[in-house]
């Protein structure tokens, strides 16, 4: 479950003129990207609009019971400061991780964007006009890049991520970061 609250932040990564971050809960697994720093969590506590938003560090160190970096436990936001922690995003023990997005003009994605759902997900946080995905029913095409992009107004998802076109100004590729 992706949570609909963004945080916009601006940087100069060469090629890609700016990124968006989408913040979200976890009950399983680990997060892919954890945020590690206090003040990150305190922001996406907030933006996430949960009830407690002063980061409380959990004074441990390689507990297997509890995720590393940013998570919600019983109605606290605690933080594990050396990300030593081990243990397994849980029902009890929720992380808040994030994910970038950007919109790339030239070369390809170092980390495709590679579920139609992802893609719809990716084109909201950029604020696409656009949010409804559409496969663009070609398999191994020169002219079009793999998976997700964003041509002439429209969301386009290439399902078998065959294409091998580059992305351009008039194909941008949206990718994670």
């Amino acid at each position: 479950q992706l949570a609909s609250q963004l945080i916009v932040t601006s940087t100069s990564i060469p090629d890609m003129s700016s990124y968006r971050l989408q913040y979200f809960m976890k009950s399983h697994d680990k997060c892919d990207a954890p945020i590690k720093s206090s003040s990150a969590c305190a922001v996406a506590a907030q933006s996430l609009g949960l009830s407690d938003t002063s980061v409380v560090d959990d004074g441990q160190s390689g507990v297997t019971y509890d995720p590393p970096y940013c998570y919600f436990e019983a109605g606290s936001l605690k933080y594990n400061s050396d990300g030593s922690n081990t243990g397994s995003c849980t029902d009890s023990d929720e992380c808040i991780c994030m994910v970038r997005y950007t919109q790339k003009t030239s070369g390809s994605c170092e980390e495709p964007i590679i579920s139609s759902s992802a893609c719809a997900a990716a084109a909201e946080a950029l604020g696409l006009a656009d949010k409804t995905v559409t496969d663009d029913g070609q398999s191994g095409v020169s002219f079009d890049p793999p998976y997700c992009y964003y041509e002439s107004g429209s969301l386009k998802f290439n399902t078998d991520g065959s294409n091998t076109g580059s992305c351009t100004s008039s194909d941008k590729c949206l990718c994670k970061t």
